[in-house]
This record gives structure tokens, sequence and C-alpha cells, in this order.
């Protein structure tokens, strides 16, 4: 099927949804720990 990627892309595609809702500019490693609190890929 698919390919699996990088999981830090999806920390990316959080970091710019919340810069574009407003948020302040932030590294995409900030959302490293919302993305696995959230458990958005398997580990």
């Amino acid at each position: 099927m698919g390919q699996r990627h990088d999981p830090c892309v999806l920390d990316t595609f959080l970091a710019a949804k919340d810069f574009m809702n407003g948020g302040p500019a932030q590294p995409w490693w900030h959302f490293t720990p919302l993305r696995k609190a959230n458990k958005l890929i398997p580990e």
C-alpha cells in the first residue's frame, strides 16, 4: 500500500497548523510530545 514517512513530518504539519491558527512560530520538535500524547501515528 502506501509508504511509511518520517513521523517528524507530522510534527512539521502540526507546527504549521498551530502557526496558521495564530500561535507563535515554534520549531517542529515542540510538537513531538503532542503527537505522541495523541497517538496520531502508530509507534
